[in-house]
């Protein structure tokens, strides 16, 4: 009796995430279009699933083909081609990279503990809350930072991005997640942050489900971990700056799912993990063979009444032969049939019926259209190109950028004098009109806010370019608003030095280390009053020393800067957060000569008892501190070759002991005269 030879049958299943429905529908159709075989897309919580099968003597290298062809087309959206789940790919790529991530909440917690807690070795990747937000001591230090809220009241992801750069803090994670869920009206959103960056996604209605707002997280980690490109609709940021608006997804329409038959019911999702069963291979109940082509699809259409679950008209698609295990095996693994199946042809769209009020609508678009187009030609004419990109800072190519940008401008104002570039900020051109009124005195601007620049300008009198003196640039919030928030300590870090472009060379670029960043209020007067304007030639030895101890007693942080007398130094005065006039001054020293350019960010500390201005002590009921003793412990420390008063101890042999100023005066010996210290000519003497 002849038999008839059974074809050999191969199939491959791609997992994919962070991709829509829409977009893998299309890549499919056009991989049927050029001749990959039995095609079948499913989806299940967000996750999609395309399963490629063939026939016949050389099945195993089609499918091979055309599965690095759909990697390709896919790229970073594939994490599994086999049985591992999203849960399980993310965990492995933590673990490989021997990174470390946390939740930043316990919400968002209990919403991943499900997800990862029945994985081997899941607490060597993920925190579990221990070191973060269920730590008896570290969670009352995951708060966003005040200053950010501040500058920020309406913005949702400000608090979460600051949860997170917190836990990662208390932590020492290298990533911490937030889930987010919706407010009012604002979306729920997912987030991601390392320690300078994060990313956010909105979620639509249905991404934001429990089962799906999980995955979310994960697979952001995942391409984290494996330095991938986020998903579409994820937006990066730096923290402590803007947040991206939020907008989610439009919902999908997706086909109503029909009702599994009662004789093979989908297997159940394992406990309340939320994660996909294992593939699984059921025999097959159909053994007769089937002479299939490589290049015909597996699967053929048959006529069948329509279930209660699918509207009428539905064409099924049903596994034949020995395929139908292969078939079966992709939809068990998801406990639903496929959700949208890759047809050969598309039925024609409805006609449209014109209307009075289509052709109002198309008209108004037209208007707009040329409108935008008018718009658009008056920018380009007007437009200076693109501004350097501030994460090239410190290269040559950034210089290069900065000073074509500088000259283009130039050509354009004879008011723009300069460029003003920082590491972690976008700059902005500097121009000459410091006041409005010819004959304002030097700082009125500063005083005076209905007066005020409006743009980021000169004071009156301004020269980077002398030698052994003091500018001002003043930097009004309509104008760079984010460098009123360097009161904090990480965006100190992040932009610890600038430089002044002012001319078409190298040259004419002026570098500066930031040496003291400190509040100040122009119009104070009394003991603790700072005439900041006054300070321009810092020449005598006198005024240089009145001038670094000033920025030095008020200074919020510990910069490791040390000072020498030729130095010359900018001032970037910027609006405060706080909506009294206060402003908020970052003092750069100049670079000198042979000098390594960069900051030791990591020796940046918050300094322990600031002079802050008067009104900010009155606000608060304190009482500002004795200025006689301050200035006087600080001439000491000017004295004593820009030590501090921790290194002045350590010198008089009580390096764990806290004393008090008088302690340290008497370990130093007797004070000498000031005008005995500061001589009129030659260099200053050393104090014993």
């Amino acid at each position: 009796m002849n038999t008839m030879a059974q074809p050999t049958t191969h199939g491959r299943t791609l997992r994919l995430f962070g991709v829509s429905t829409a977009r893998a529908s299309a890549v499919l159709r056009q991989a049927a279009a050029e001749g990959c075989p039995g095609l079948r897309l499913m989806g299940r919580n967000g996750e999609l699933a395309v399963r490629l099968a063939a026939s016949g003597p050389d099945a195993a290298s089609v499918c091979e083909g055309w599965e690095k062809k759909l990697q390709e087309r896919f790229g970073p959206a594939v994490f599994s081609t086999d049985a591992t789940d999203l849960p399980q790919a993310a965990l492995d790529a933590f673990l490989k990279e021997e990174f470390l991530f946390c939740s930043a909440d316990e919400a968002t917690g209990a919403l991943l503990e499900p997800l990862l807690r029945d994985l081997p070795r899941a607490d060597g990747a993920y925190d579990f809350g221990k070191e973060s937000w269920a730590h008896p001591r570290k969670a009352g230090r995951i708060e966003p930072p005040a200053g950010w809220l501040r500058r920020w009241p309406a913005c949702p992801v400000q608090p979460a991005a600051g949860r997170a750069a917190a836990a990662l803090k208390v932590s020492e994670a290298d990533f911490a997640l937030v889930f987010q869920p919706a407010q009012g009206r604002y979306p729920a959103f997912v987030l991601l942050a390392d320690e300078r960056s994060a990313w956010v996604k909105a979620l639509n209605r249905t991404q934001a489900e429990p089962a799906q707002a999980g995955l979310w997280l994960l697979d952001m980690a995942r391409r984290a971990a494996q330095g991938q490109p986020q998903a579409e609709g994820v937006q990066m940021f730096r923290l402590g700056q803007e947040a991206p608006a939020l907008v989610a997804d439009p919902e999908e329409n997706r086909p109503a799912r029909p009702a599994a038959p009662a004789a093979a019911p989908a297997p159940a999702v394992s406990g309340d993990t939320g994660r996909v069963p294992p593939l699984r291979l059921a025999p097959d109940p159909d053994p007769q063979p089937t002479r299939v082509a490589v290049s015909q699809p597996t699967r053929q259409a048959v006529s069948a009444p329509p279930k209660p679950s699918e509207p009428t008209g539905v064409v099924r698609l049903e596994p034949v032969g020995r395929n139908a295990r292969l078939e079966k095996a992709a939809q068990a693994m998801y406990g639903l049939v496929d959700e949208s199946a890759v047809p050969d042809t598309e039925p024609p769209a409805p006609k449209k019926q014109g209307s009075y009020w289509g052709r109002i609508l198309a008209a108004v678009f037209f208007l707009l259209v040329v409108a935008v187009a008018a718009a658009a030609g008056l920018y380009y004419w007007n437009s200076l190109g693109e501004a350097p990109a501030w994460r090239s800072y410190g290269t040559a190519g950034f210089d290069a950028n900065a000073i074509s940008y500088l000259e283009r401008a130039q050509e354009k104002d004879d008011q723009v004098a300069g460029y003003l570039a920082l590491p972690g900020m976008t700059g902005s051109l500097i121009y000459t009109d410091g006041d409005p009124r010819d004959d304002a005195p030097a700082g009125a601007a500063l005083a005076a806010e209905d007066t005020g620049p409006q743009r980021v300008c000169y004071a009156p009198g301004a020269d980077p370019a002398q030698t052994t003196s003091h500018s001002l640039v003043l930097c009004p919030a309509q104008a760079l608003r984010e460098l009123g928030g360097l009161d904090q300590l990480d965006a100190v870090q992040s932009n610890s030095a600038f430089t002044l472009y002012t001319g078409n060379s190298e040259a004419a670029a002026y570098r500066y280390k930031v040496a003291a960043v400190f509040y100040w209020d122009p119009a104070e007067e009394g003991e603790g009053a700072f005439d900041l304007v006054s300070f321009t030639d810092l020449s005598d030895a006198n005024t240089f020393m009145d001038f670094v101890v000033g920025i030095k007693a008020r200074s919020l942080f510990d910069m490791p800067v040390d000072f020498e007398e030729g130095d010359s130094f900018v001032s970037l005065v910027a609006d405060a957060a706080e909506p009294d006039g206060t402003k908020l001054v970052v003092v750069g020293r100049k670079v000198r000569e042979q000098e390594t350019r960069s900051v030791d960010t990591a020796n940046i500390a918050p300094t322990t008892d600031p002079l802050l201005t008067a009104a900010m002590y009155s606000a608060s009921g304190a009482s500002m501190p004795d200025m006689l003793e301050l200035m006087q412990s600080w001439v000491n420390w000017f004295g004593g070759r820009n030590q501090t008063n921790s290194d002045l101890q350590i010198e008089a042999g009580m390096p764990e002991e806290d004393v008090q100023l008088d302690a340290i005066l008497d370990s130093l010996g007797e004070v000498p005269d000031l005008d005995d210290l500061m001589p009129e000519d030659g260099p200053t003497p050393t104090p014993n």
